[in-house]
């Protein structure tokens, strides 16, 4: 892992609170999270927050030269990053996160393939 970071990514600062979390539950919370968040095409900063600040992304660079190209790329990316930390948010412990995670993505399978039966119609 490299200690240099690429301009040529956008940059997100992921704020995760971590309220009431043990010191345990907090390091698994946000291996985690930072394991979800890994893409080669972005630079992920992960913060943990306390006393009741909100769990938030922020793209506090947006990457040299972003074209509008890349536009829809993004405001998908940022969109699947905020439902993750929603979805983190949620969960009381790991575990609970685990089976959030899941029905989230088998969510997802069923309404891509509900849209291509649309399509199909």
């Amino acid at each position: 892992m490299s200690n240099e970071i690429n301009l040529d990514n956008p940059i997100f600062a992921f704020y995760i609170n971590i309220d009431n979390m043990s010191r345990m539950s907090a390091d698994q919370h946000l291996a985690e999270f930072s394991r979800l968040v890994t893409y080669d095409n972005i630079t992920s900063w992960i913060i943990p927050t306390q006393n009741g600040s909100e769990t938030r992304v922020e793209c506090v660079y947006s990457g040299k030269d972003v074209k509008s190209d890349n536009d829809r790329e993004l405001v998908n990316i940022i969109k699947e990053i905020n439902d993750r930390i929603e979805i983190l948010g949620q969960s009381s412990n790991f575990e609970d996160f685990k089976i959030n995670i899941r029905d989230w993505r088998i969510n997802k399978i069923v309404d891509i393939f509900n849209e291509k039966n649309e399509q199909e119609k």
